[in-house]
């Protein structure tokens, strides 16, 4: 009898701690906000159909963006290929990598050359801390790249040459853009580090 009651206590225990942990795995996993190293494959709009204006492929999670970033960075430029921001993106302060970033010299970064169309979306709280060159969201935003409606909210970058918020290095077109962050630039010279008067963007700060 005690023992059939042990047994009967120690299942009804196990139940409890399984429904106990289930809104702790329900919130804990937010595809939005980004973990600070997880990347995830992006897809079509239409599997069955090739990239287009009309089938771009689908940021919808924050693991997606940085996925671009690395892609990038391994030399897929993405010229004439287009991309379309779904949601609102949270990188939640985690040191982010500038997509297409190789290095702080001239003629290391690769350029993405492609079509990014925010949508009005937001991506937030951007942090680049380490006082690298060609600093932003973007490396290098390629000749023929668009980069169209994203909104960067809350974003903190220290950087050095070419620092920006949407890119460290422009020579495509970018507009529709907002920036609102904090943005300081420090000195080339390691021996005799300086940090400038940081630059302060609104939302009013468009491109």
């Amino acid at each position: 009898m005690l023992k059939k009651i042990l047994s009967l206590m120690l299942s009804v225990t196990m139940v409890l701690s399984l429904f106990a942990a289930m809104p702790i795995t329900a919130f804990a996993d937010n595809p939005t906000v980004w973990d600070g190293s997880s990347t995830e494959d992006y897809s079509l709009l239409d599997s069955g159909q090739a990239n287009s204006a009309d089938n771009p492929y689908i940021i919808d999670t924050a693991a997606k963006l940085a996925k671009l970033a690395l892609e990038v960075k391994n030399g897929t430029t993405y010229a004439g290929m287009y991309f379309k921001q779904t949601v609102d993106l949270d990188l939640d302060y985690r040191p982010w990598t500038p997509i297409g970033w190789v290095g702080s010299f001239y003629d290391t970064n690769k350029p993405f050359q492609g079509f990014y169309d925010g949508q009005g979306k937001k991506i937030s709280k951007l942090s680049i801390s380490d006082g690298r060159s060609w600093a932003g969201l973007f490396a290098f935003v390629g000749e023929s790249a668009i980069i169209d409606s994203i909104v960067l909210d809350d974003v903190n970058i220290t950087g050095n040459n070419l620092t920006g918020g949407l890119a460290g290095e422009n020579k495509g077109t970018i507009r529709n853009c907002k920036v609102d962050g904090f943005i300081p630039r420090i000195s080339a010279a390691p021996a005799f580090p300086v940090i400038f008067p940081p630059t302060w963007l609104s939302t009013s700060r468009m491109y």
